[in-house]
């Protein structure tokens, strides 16, 4: 059975208000069990910030794996994220690649961000290993642990909070200027004279893959789906949910689905079919599907990458296939999928400064 990874926040606030049904016969120590209710330590919220440099930018950045494709990417761009204990100027932040593709450099701040109760819970010490444990034997001693949590976090006032600012870096390629295929695994950040190496995976620039896309009456609804939300996961999953990606002029018949890249493996494939004639559901074996023109076609893909395992911050992108038949004649049609972990800028700083792991939960 698949496995589903919830989200940060899903998994905390799932915790908060589910209580358990099953008590044990035995008899539960309540008070050792929430002993840690007379206080929440405050202190790392309050240090959130301090072991950043005032006039620092640090970059967390780190384990990109993307690839674009001169002849037919849409989107040629990727972001990094940045974190201070200060405002920054933005038009002060340099970046230099050691490319000759040109590029564009642009950096904002991200307004406003919630500090919820996930990240709460980060910074002071909630135990999800011991609230599972707490839902499994006692419900009463696990809402209490719960409510703990939740009261301190409605008095935290602002001024608890130390001073964080979360940036984001966008660099563009201008991909029609680009003259060969080139790799870069680092590039250099300058802000208030200082310069920071920064190594952030591998970005390849292909200027020699053709378009794969030929297309006839099997097209995608989107040329590019950018950002599909990636949480931690130690099978190195990410899906792919999309409830109408392509389209049919005339009567097709699909003969394959996969990926460009053959690091990014199927594990599974779903896929949905709808018309005027016919609704159903069915799993992709590698058997080809005959398709009613003027049909709607989703596909809900698990993928999986070697390299994704057990990371908490990530990126790729990849191009997805669809091979078909139309008549005796064999067409190509395809889209852009880009994957991305999302964090807030306290959870980045709690990951990558503080050391605190990053909580998932499986289902």
């Amino acid at each position: 059975m698949r496995k589903k990874i919830m989200g940060f926040l899903v998994v905390f606030m799932m915790c908060i208000v589910v209580g358990c049904s099953q008590q044990t016969d035995e008899s539960i120590d309540k008070e050792n069990k929430v002993k840690q209710n007379d206080d929440i330590d405050m202190e790392q919220v309050k240090n959130i910030g301090s072991k950043i440099a005032e006039n620092e930018l640090y970059i967390v950045s780190e384990n990109m794996n993307l690839c674009f494709y001169k002849n037919f990417t849409h989107i040629p761009y990727f972001v990094m994220d940045c974190v201070s204990s200060k405002k920054v100027n933005t038009d002060e932040v340099g970046v230099y690649i050691d490319i000759d593709t040109p590029y564009n450099v642009t950096v904002t701040e991200v307004e406003d961000e919630e500090f919820d109760l996930y990240t709460f819970g980060l910074f002071t010490g909630y135990n999800w290993e011991k609230a599972n444990k707490l839902k499994e034997e006692d419900e009463t001693a696990y809402k209490e642990y719960q409510k703990k949590f939740k009261d301190a976090y409605s008095k935290i006032s602002e001024n608890e909070i130390g001073e964080l600012h979360h940036y984001l870096i966008k660099i563009s390629f201008d991909l029609e200027n680009s003259v060969h295929t080139e790799t870069f695994h680092n590039m250099q950040i300058t802000y208030n004279g200082k310069k920071t190496e920064q190594n952030i995976g591998e970005i390849v620039i292909n200027c020699e893959k053709k378009n794969p896309k030929k297309e006839n009456s099997l097209y995608a609804s989107c040329l590019a789906i950018n950002d599909i939300y990636l949480s931690k996961n130690p099978e190195g999953y990410m899906n792919l949910i999309n409830s109408n990606m392509y389209k049919t002029g005339k009567k097709v018949r699909i003969s394959g689905i996969h990926t460009l890249n053959k690091d990014t493996k199927i594990e599974n494939c779903n896929v949905s079919i709808h018309s005027a004639k016919e609704n159903y559901d069915m799993k992709w074996e590698g058997k080809a599907i005959d398709i009613e023109p003027k049909s709607e076609i989703g596909l809900d893909i698990l993928f999986s990458r070697d390299d994704y395992k057990d990371k908490v911050y990530y990126q790729c992108n990849d191009y997805l296939i669809i091979e078909y038949k139309e008549g005796t004649k064999d067409y190509k049609t395809g889209t852009e999928i880009y994957f991305k972990t999302k964090m807030t800028g306290y959870q980045l700083y709690a990951y990558f400064l503080d050391g605190i792991e990053i909580e998932t939960e499986e289902e």
